[in-house]
């Protein structure tokens, strides 16, 4: 009954923040289909595959990967050579950047491709001189079921009064339901659990929530 009130009346403060595992708390999601078909509605793409002839004695191609313009300073694997940078125990290794023309705009690749489930991303920032990072816009989410593309991810900044904060890094975590123990006691997907834990850190001062969520440790967090 204790936890029913206390996610009733967070309710009253943000209803899109609860975690549930029938639903989504956002309806704005990124699907894979849109990211994958670059939609003009502006929720993202990614780069067409490229393929390079082989010098080698056998015949036939090779499929390279093309990298957008302004992403070209970062590093890549281009389907024939480079490497990926970042580890991660949930989602394997990875390349990440932000675009460097527009500051919502981040490029993502993945060395081992997930067909099972949605990846989600949700843009933070910190303040200066701070190690704490908060959330500000809500979660994009899609498959990466291919190593031979880089995928765009265009970050929305819509979290009330978080709407000015520039982005200095990014949750990155499966779109997978989990059971949390104390204090949610509940399944939850985990971009529900991380978005739910911070709206009690940030409106009511509660830390656990944040803490169970770090425990379970079904994330990954860069920092550009």
């Amino acid at each position: 009954m204790k936890n029913y009130l206390l996610l009733l009346s967070l309710l009253v403060y943000s209803s899109c923040d609860i975690p549930n595992n029938t639903r989504n708390p956002y309806a704005g999601r990124v699907t894979n289909s849109s990211l994958n078909n670059g939609n003009s509605n502006g929720t993202g793409n990614s780069t067409d595959n490229g393929t390079g002839s082989n010098t080698g004695g056998g015949s036939g191609t090779v499929t390279t990967v093309t990298i957008p313009t302004e992403a070209q300073r970062c590093n890549w694997h281009n389907g024939v050579t480079g490497n990926y940078e970042n580890p991660s125990s949930d989602i394997g290794n990875f390349n990440i950047c932000k675009s460097s023309t527009n500051p919502k705009n981040i490029y993502f690749q993945i060395e081992t491709p997930i067909t099972t489930t949605n990846i989600c991303f949700i843009p933070t920032s910190n303040i200066t001189g701070s190690s704490n990072s908060f959330y500000i816009g809500e979660p994009r989410c899609f498959k990466a079921d291919t190593n031979k593309k880089i995928y765009l991810v265009d970050m929305m900044f819509n979290r009330q009064f978080f709407e000015s904060y520039p982005l200095t890094g990014v949750m990155i975590m499966k779109d997978e339901s989990f059971d949390y123990p104390y204090p949610f006691n509940q399944k939850s997907l985990h971009p529900d659990a991380y978005l739910y834990c911070s709206e009690m850190l940030y409106q009511r001062g509660i830390s656990s929530y944040c803490e169970t969520f770090k425990n379970v440790n079904k994330y990954t967090y860069h920092k550009f």
